[in-house]
């Protein structure tokens, strides 16, 4: 099945956990989405927000897991603290609230700028693990 204009909420006792939003949308038999132009915004208890953006991606409709894909523009995190990721690959676990990828990935900030290859992240706690070839620069 095929349509426009897809929307997909979680939640955890009786709040919203995140949310998505797609142009279009192939849904399938065996529960997996392929989405186009693709939105999801993640808020944490304290009302911080990150939104993912992506042009291509699939989603298990079961579990909520799934990747956002670069076309011809990078994927992107914009969060309500300033902080922009981008990358060509985020995977998201929806109930560990975990965001990775494998590829390399450019992190900009008020204060410091951060690329590598490959991170897994917790949208909620701040936290960020980097595989390889970190480079910091911090500014005041």
């Amino acid at each position: 099945m095929s349509m426009n204009g897809f929307r997909f909420l979680q939640s955890e006792n009786g709040s919203e956990s995140w949310r998505m939003k797609a142009a279009t949308a192939d849904l399938y038999e065996n529960k997996e989405a392929r989405l186009r132009d693709i939105e999801i915004l993640f808020q944490s208890p304290d009302k911080r927000e990150a939104v993912l953006r992506g042009e291509l991606g699939t989603m298990d409709t079961e579990t909520g897991d799934g990747i956002l894909r670069r076309a011809e523009r990078e994927v992107r995190i914009v969060t309500s603290d300033g902080y922009l990721l981008t990358a060509d690959s985020l995977a998201w676990r929806a109930g560990e609230r975990i965001v990775r990828t494998p590829d390399v990935f450019k992190l900009l900030g008020s204060e410091m700028y951060l690329e590598g290859r490959g991170f897994s992240a917790n949208v909620d706690i701040r936290k960020i693990t980097v595989n390889d070839n970190v480079k910091a620069v911090l500014q005041e």
